[in-house]
């Protein structure tokens, strides 16, 4: 699987669990790497469209893969907020 069809499974959430190389996702949650960098949650009850994502920038890599991640979010309606601020992403 590669990693953009593992962002649009994960939205999906039509399985638990995937991984793609570096990009995996258990549930609600999509790291980067490992459990210490998540890249993204979606909150909420089931037909909730809100996530909340990590905008700390580590390397390009893990920029990259934040990127496609906010992307799709994007694309598919849902509302982001900044994990650490709790500010809205336009």
């Amino acid at each position: 699987m590669n990693k953009q069809s593992l962002v649009k499974e994960w939205i999906s959430q039509t399985k638990h669990s995937n991984k793609a190389s570096n990009l995996f996702y258990e549930g609600r949650t999509i790291y980067s790497y490992g459990h210490h960098h998540p890249l993204g949650r979606i909150v909420g009850g089931k037909n909730s469209k809100e996530a909340i994502v990590n905008t700390k920038k580590v390397n390009s890599s893990t920029s990259r893969q934040l990127t496609a991640v906010m992307k799709d979010l994007r694309a598919n309606g849902f509302v982001m907020f900044d994990m650490r601020s709790g500010d809205r992403i336009l």
